[in-house]
């Protein structure tokens, strides 16, 4: 069992202090070092890990033993073991654990200030498909076309529908147009294989000058400027 195999010996500590469902979400480092006997940093980090990840609506079957919270566990691990640990200590070196946005930005500056996208879809380097939710967008985008054609139609997987940009005389001062979606993973250290973003196949040229941004926090990791139209862009993006 791999939270033997890392010298965690105290996972029944959860049984016997009863931290079960939901109470795993409030789980501090203080209360796994004083309260659960998880003395080293590299063990509490793992497990708060673990947790942060956890889908708690997925398993059905109540935490009463031992043997389920080593089951649990090995569920939200369903990855290979090795690749995890290294995963952490690149986190924890390279990486802010801030979580993974997708952003296009339109510019003011540019011709055809407009914004609209069919689609975007974000895919694992095993090509699963990550889920995308709405975090911000500037005004005129956030309120939509006739309050309308808001972001969530960028993200809803139907290519016969886009978002639009508000726009008209009662649009003022005008601003820069942007919407920035949180990459939500499925399972612990997604990597981004790809991206690709379904133009609107009229009216196409307007996303010329748009950027598109993958990134950690507020720090860009990857970006693209839309120098030519065309009707679907795939990004390979190698692993972040």
């Amino acid at each position: 069992m791999w939270i033997a195999s890392l010298g965690i010996e105290n996972a029944d500590s959860f049984v016997e202090q009863k931290i079960i469902g939901q109470i795993l979400k409030r789980i501090t480092k203080d209360d796994l070092e004083k309260d659960l006997g998880i003395e080293t940093l590299g063990e509490r980090y793992i497990i708060l890990k673990a947790i942060e990840n956890l889908d708690l609506s997925r398993p059905s079957k109540k935490i009463t033993e031992p043997e389920d919270w080593h089951r649990l566990l090995d569920y939200c691990f369903d990855i290979d073991m090795d690749r995890y640990i290294l995963s952490c200590i690149s986190e924890l070196l390279l990486g802010d654990g801030s979580p993974l946005y997708l952003k296009i930005f339109k510019p003011i500056t540019e011709k055809g200030h407009h914004l609209h996208i069919r689609n975007i879809e974000v895919l694992s380097t095993e090509d699963e498909k990550l889920k995308l939710e709405l975090s911000d967008a500037s005004e005129y985008v956030l309120r939509g076309s006739s309050n309308k054609q808001k972001p969530d139609l960028a993200i809803d997987g139907n290519l016969s529908t886009y978002n639009h940009s508000d726009y008209g005389p009662h649009c003022t001062p005008p601003q820069d147009h942007w919407m920035q979606f949180q990459i939500k993973e499925e399972k612990l250290f997604d990597k981004i294989g790809s991206v690709t973003i379904w133009n609107r196949t009229d009216c196409k040229g307007r996303i010329i000058g748009a950027d598109l941004e993958l990134m950690s926090g507020e720090r860009i990791l990857w970006s693209h400027t839309f120098q030519k139209h065309q009707n679907v862009y795939e990004f390979k993006i190698n692993g972040y």
